[in-house]
């Protein structure tokens, strides 16, 4: 689709993350919250083409996949690891 597709989806990422932080942090912390759950999904698409670019470069294509699988296993891992399933009582 082009670059307003990766928008979108970063857009919708954040969204249902922002979500989740204001069901379970208390509001005298929240703008805290925020700020550290917006700032890998601004600081990726800034440092991620370039980074890409010069490794694409300097090395190989391949390169990219050897070094993502390990980040996103890790990445899976610490999800299931530490992210529960939270359910809201349903109200009455």
């Amino acid at each position: 689709m082009g670059p307003l597709d990766g928008f979108l989806r970063i857009r919708s990422m954040t969204q249902i993350t922002a979500d989740k932080v204001f069901d379970l942090i208390e509001k005298s912390k929240l703008v805290d919250a925020m700020a550290l759950v917006t700032m890998p999904a601004l600081i990726g698409p800034l440092l991620g083409p370039p980074l890409g670019g010069f490794i694409t470069t300097y090395a190989s294509w391949h390169w990219i996949f050897i070094i993502n699988v390990p980040i996103g296993v890790l990445g899976f891992f610490l999800v299931t690891r530490f992210q529960h399933c939270f359910r809201l009582a349903a109200p009455n």
